[in-house]
């Protein structure tokens, strides 16, 4: 598609003049090489479709959308409201996130942050709220919580992921802890939404009253559902003039099976977690010792594999990829993934996030060996079945893997 006049300027401004001068130094040698009749190295970036989610709502792909409002969600923590100034309604499934490419003393990092409302709650109709809570030593986080301001400009990527209410569910309990409630927020509201008739049962956790995430509205949300919502707000100690709805005490194994006793959730409930690595793993352990089918709990967590950090084979291997009925072999050079090896050699292959949380550049292993940085979104059943993250994933040998 050309892109207008409009769309170039705020690409420019985005940028910025050391990028447009990079790509001025780009293109020049590029037409020289044209004239030495030389073959122009593949440039391709492209924003491919999420699979596997409920719905298909369109991706704004690779765009620069404007801060409307900076607003506080808790301490140390903000939500920033991006709209497209042409009018253009933005898309997204409740429980899906937008990657920002943010730019912090002259690196680009990218960083997949969860909208924390559904399409139904947006205000204004179509803009989309994401909500950045600083981590410590984060550059990123940091400079979005401190330096944000309306009128700047993101470089956005999505939606994305496949953390999403199903399209018809009678009762859900949604769990989360720390930032992880974000994406719970917006499931909230959708399960209570227009056309919907689901019960909402949700167990929050937080370090205290003062860093729990939209603790106001949720508490304002379960006050006018008419008696759909149930809502449990936990802290780890409770603050003189913290609100009466908030309890003292931690969401872990023993609290959990109590909260649900209380609320009297269903066997068909469905259950959807978010939060620390440590927590959901206990939590999906009582469930389970409570008869909880493992198809019946959805997780998302907020860390970029980085623990048990694998770097691959320390040589170049051989990698064919295997797109559309026919074959091409790339070369994955030592600390490349799957992924990179296949986007510098031209090749289109879906991807999103680039961390290992949302699924989009799921492949199928054919032969050969890769290493994996874990933890990472793959399902018990994708792994049996030969899916491997592009993303993540590295060659330990010669590899062929399928993309869909």
């Amino acid at each position: 598609m050309t892109e207008g006049r409009e769309g170039w300027v705020l690409r420019w401004l985005g940028r910025g003049v050391g990028a447009t001068l990079t790509q001025l130094e780009s293109d020049a040698k590029m037409l020289l090489g044209g004239v030495r009749g030389e073959a122009p190295a593949p440039f391709m970036q492209r924003q491919a479709p999420v699979w596997g989610a409920a719905k298909a709502p369109r991706s704004v792909g690779h765009e620069m959308l404007q801060v409307l409002r900076v607003e506080p969600a808790a301490e140390d923590a903000v939500s920033l409201v991006l709209h497209d100034p042409s009018g253009r309604a933005l898309r997204w499934q409740a429980g899906q996130f937008f990657t920002l490419k943010v730019r912090v003393l002259g690196v680009e990092h990218r960083r997949a942050y969860s909208v924390s409302w559904a399409e139904s709650a947006a205000e204004p109709p179509g803009s989309v709220r994401v909500t950045v809570q600083r981590v410590p030593g984060g550059m990123v986080s940091e400079r979005l919580v401190r330096d944000s301001k309306a009128g700047d400009w993101l470089a956005v990527e999505g939606p994305a992921g496949r953390f999403v209410l199903p399209d018809a569910v009678g009762e859900v309990v949604l769990l989360g802890g720390g930032s992880g409630v974000t994406p719970l927020v917006a499931m909230a509201q959708e399960a209570l939404g227009p056309g919907r008739a689901t019960r909402v049962v949700m167990l929050l956790g937080a370090r205290n009253h003062a860093r729990a995430l939209h603790e106001a509205a949720l508490q304002a949300l379960a006050a006018g559902s008419g008696g759909r919502m149930v809502l449990h707000s936990l802290v780890d100690q409770r603050a003189p003039g913290d609100d009466a709805a908030v309890r003292e005490g931690r969401l872990d194994a023993a609290t959990l099976g109590a909260l649900l006793d209380e609320a009297q959730v269903s066997e068909n409930a469905r259950y959807f977690m978010c939060g620390p690595e440590a927590m959901l793993g206990s939590l999906r352990a009582t469930l389970l010792a409570r008869g909880v089918s493992a198809s019946a709990i959805e997780e998302e967590r907020f860390v970029r594999p980085s623990a048990t950090r694998q770097r691959g084979s320390a040589e170049a291997q051989p990698v064919t990829l295997r797109v559309l009925g026919r074959e091409v072999t790339v070369a994955q050079k030592p600390g490349q993934t799957l992924l990179d090896a296949g986007l510098v050699a031209g090749v289109e292959m879906p991807f999103s996030c680039t961390m290992g949380g949302c699924g989009a550049c799921r492949v199928k292993l054919i032969a050969g060996e890769v290493s994996q940085e874990e933890p990472n979104c793959l399902r018990a059943h994708e792994r049996d079945a030969g899916m491997v993250l592009a993303c993540v994933a590295r060659a330990e040998g010669p590899v062929t893997v399928e993309v869909p």
